[in-house]
């Protein structure tokens, strides 16, 4: 018995069970990034350690009904999927009986993937740079021409971190009511952004998918929800995975609940950090865009692909990682960053080469 609490002990002390080092700083990912985040999560590990939780099949009903409770959202309006990429599997494959899938791009691609997956002929709208009134007459004429169909639009979007305002969702929505189609409204950086009013005038037509992965560190933990009317609710509800979510993930919902003022801080935090990061960036390069993100990044164009190759092998020899974009024609010159605290944007910025 000795012998084997002694062997326990060893393998508890190395990866994955330890302290597990890693030689680089991953700012590509947009997972959450905050110093005070490992000590929050370790209190949430202590009351869990204290239940019997991790025995019991997870309790999905009385998880959404918390939640339901917590946004203020209708009764049997919320499905709990094991990440925002099986939800948005579980909405293609309950109502995904349309023509196709247009998507507001840059998306995620597992929009893509699923409609292929599905039997969905996949239409990527493409609004970089666009204006607003722009963004309105294309997604409504694809709309039209393609109706009935499926539309995807995210919400800040996960690569600029754009906000579209609620006058032209409102809009887009007004236009899948009279073309009977649905909208899925990916809301994954929803927190990093202005709270926008509900959007369900026309609760029939909107499917509304928010992650706990980007503001409340769950990427690992694998929880997202749905939010739509109940009985569009029901139909996804059908295609979910049986017990596809653990009673871990339900027990750090509960957690999360409970420690609302403490995530509000830590994104709080973030928000600031990252005008911080994008006002230095516009200070010290004028002719760059720097569009305001609405996200957990920033993001910037430097219209020149050297600069771009420099910044990244100049943060590789830091222990940095960002996302760069050479494979992708419309972002050669662009990269996009995760926020940190302001110690390690200030690294980042330090980076960048001076002759430009």
């Amino acid at each position: 018995m000795e012998n084997r609490n002694h062997f326990s002990r060893r393998i508890a002390s190395q990866p994955p069970f330890g302290k597990i080092q890693t030689s680089y700083l991953n700012l590509s990912s947009n997972e959450l990034q905050h110093p005070s985040f490992p000590q929050l999560f370790r209190r949430f590990l202590e009351q869990y350690a204290l239940t019997t939780d991790f025995s019991h099949y997870p309790a999905l009903e009385a998880g959404a009904n918390m939640l339901e409770t917590a946004i203020g959202a209708h009764q049997n309006s919320v499905v709990l999927t094991p990440g925002a990429d099986l939800g948005i599997r579980a909405i293609i494959e309950a109502i995904g009986a349309s023509n196709c899938l247009l998507a507001a791009t840059p998306c995620y691609r597992a929009y893509q993937e699923y409609a292929a997956a599905f039997g969905l002929r996949f239409f990527g709208i493409n609004l970089l740079r666009t204006s607003e009134d722009e963004f309105i007459a294309k997604m409504t004429n694809a709309i039209v021409t393609n109706a009935p169909c499926l539309v995807s639009i995210a919400n800040p979007d996960g690569v600029t971190g754009r906000l579209w305002t609620h006058a032209a969702i409102s809009e887009i929505l007004i236009v899948c009511e009279r073309c009977h189609s649905i909208l899925i409204l990916d809301e994954a950086y929803a927190s990093f952004s202005a709270p926008s009013p509900m959007l369900f005038e026309r609760p029939e037509h909107c499917v509304r998918l928010k992650t706990f992965s980007k503001s409340h560190g769950a990427a690992g933990i694998r929880l997202a929800y749905i939010e739509a009317a109940p009985e569009i609710a029901r139909q996804i509800a059908k295609t979910r995975v049986s017990n596809g979510i653990s009673s871990f993930a339900i027990s750090y919902l509960n957690f999360i609940l409970q420690e609302k003022a403490e995530f509000y801080r830590i994104v709080s935090d973030i928000i600031l950090w990252r005008e911080r990061a994008e006002n230095t960036l516009r200070s010290l390069y004028p002719y760059w865009d720097v569009p305001r993100s609405h996200a957990n990044f920033i993001f910037f164009d430097t219209h020149c692909g050297s600069t771009i190759n420099k910044l990244g092998l100049r943060l590789d020899k830091q222990g940095i990682r960002i996302r760069l974009f050479s494979s992708e024609s419309d972002f050669t010159t662009c990269a996009r960053a995760t926020i940190a605290e302001p110690a390690i944007m200030d690294r980042l910025i330090a980076c960048i080469p001076r002759e430009n």
